[in-house]
């Protein structure tokens, strides 16, 4: 889980969400660029708080509030809105997709996927 949230942070702040070829020179925007920047900020600090949590977890005695009464609940929580507002960036602007868009929403389902299946009993 640690290594999907820490890529997705890579993935939306590095790689190319969007690619656009102008006169032979090819321009590369990451997901916390425009178009719809606000959406891309979300999913990182969503994605932060996943990583986040889990590390307080392992590492620390911190008692964090809960959503669902479990830290899989909450983390499966916060997963689902990292990858709701990568869907909605998404969906916002189809047009000269990169790799980084595609990986990211794959990392983004399978780390939803596993926080579900840590959250339920």
């Amino acid at each position: 889980m640690g290594g999907l949230a820490l890529f997705l942070i890579i993935d939306l702040v590095f790689l190319p969400w969007y690619s656009v070829d102008a006169f032979g020179v090819t321009f590369s925007l990451s997901a916390t660029n425009a178009p719809y920047a606000i959406w891309g900020v979300l999913a990182l600090l969503a994605d932060f708080a996943v990583l986040v949590d889990l590390g307080l977890e392992r590492f620390s005695a911190v008692e964090l509030p809960l959503i669902g009464g479990s830290r899989g609940t909450t983390r499966a929580a916060l997963a689902g809105a990292t990858l709701g507002f990568m869907a909605i960036k998404f969906v916002l602007e189809t047009s000269s997709l990169g790799i980084g868009c595609w990986l990211g929403l794959l990392a983004a389902i399978a780390l939803v996927v596993l926080c579900a299946r840590e959250a339920t009993p």
